[in-house]
C-alpha cells in the first residue's frame, strides 16, 4: 500500500493516474477528495524582484528563488484556509511585507507575489489541474500585472496561447513532442524557450514574467509537497 506522504511526493500527473478510473483524462484528484471540508491547495509564485521567503501558517516558511523554476512552489495542502483571508509574511531585500489573499474551499490556486512600492500583492490564479495520460498538459501563466495581452508561440511562430489579460491562466493538452516556444507581451518578447522534450502524461508550466523592463519566461514542473508532519 502506498502512503499519502509518498503519495505527495509524486507529480501530479502520477496522483491523478493513480487516483482515477474509467477514463484516461481527470478533472480533479482522488487524493483531494479525502481531504477535510475548507482544504485548499496553494501554490506560491514570485514575480518579486529578487529572492524572498514567505512565512506560512500552511506551509512554514517557503523560500523562493530570483530564477527560473526557483521562483515557483509546489503546491501546499492547505487545510482549513478555504473561505478565510490567509496572512503571508514576504521578506524580500531586507524588507517585510504583509500579503493576503482569500482562497474558495476546495480548489487549486497559484498565488503570484507582486512588489508594489514597499508593499507585496498576492493575486489569485485559479488553477485547473487535468490530466492526459497520452500527452503532455501544457499550463501558461501571464505573471505580470500591466500586461494586457500575452500570449506564447510555437518556434514557427503559431500561437498556442494569445489575449492573456495580467495574473491569469491557460492550458491545453499536446502532443509529447519537443518543443520550442516564445512569450510575448505587446511588442515585447522573451527569448526563446526550449522545452526539451515533452513527456506523455507530464504537467510543465510555461511562466512569463516581467523583470524591470525584460520580459522573461521559464519552465517548470507541477508537483504536490509532502504534507506537515
Amino acid at each position: 500500500m502506498i502512503s499519502p506522504r509518498c503519495l505527495s511526493r509524486m507529480p501530479l500527473a502520477a496522483l491523478a493516474l493513480m487516483g482515477f478510473v474509467g477514463g484516461a483524462k481527470a478533472q480533479i484528484l482522488l487524493y483531494a477528495q479525502r481531504l477535510p471540508e475548507g482544504t485548499v491547495y496553494v501554490r506560491l509564485a514570485s514575480a518579486l524582484p529578487a529572492a524572498a521567503s514567505v512565512q506560512t501558517d500552511f506551509a512554514g516558511k517557503v523560500d523562493l528563488g530570483a530564477d527560473g523554476a526557483n521562483r515557483i512552489s509546489p503546491y501546499f495542502v492547505a487545510g482549513s484556509a478555504g473561505g478565510k483571508t490567509v496572512s503571508m509574511q514576504v521578506t524580500e531585500g531586507g524588507k517585510t511585507a504583509t500579503a493576503t489573499f482569500a482562497p474558495k474551499s476546495g480548489t487549486f490556486i497559484t498565488v503570484v507575489l507582486h512588489q508594489k512600492g514597499d508593499a507585496v500583492t498576492a493575486a489569485i490564479v485559479a488553477d485547473k489541474p487535468e490530466y492526459n495520460q497520452l500527452k503532455a498538459r501544457l499550463t501558461f501563466y501571464n505573471a505580470t500585472e500591466d500586461c494586457t495581452a500575452g500570449s506564447l508561440a510555437e518556434g514557427s511562430g503559431r500561437p498556442v496561447f494569445a489575449n492573456m489579460p495580467p495574473d491569469s491562466v491557460q492550458a491545453r493538452s499536446i502532443n509529447p513532442v519537443a518543443a520550442t516556444v516564445t512569450a510575448a507581451c505587446g511588442g515585447g518578447r522573451a527569448a526563446p524557450l526550449s522545452l526539451g522534450q515533452l513527456d506523455a502524461g507530464g504537467l510543465y508550466s510555461v511562466w512569463m514574467m516581467r523583470m524591470g523592463t525584460q520580459i522573461t519566461s521559464f519552465m517548470a514542473r507541477d508537483t504536490i509537497a509532502p504534507p506537515r508532519s
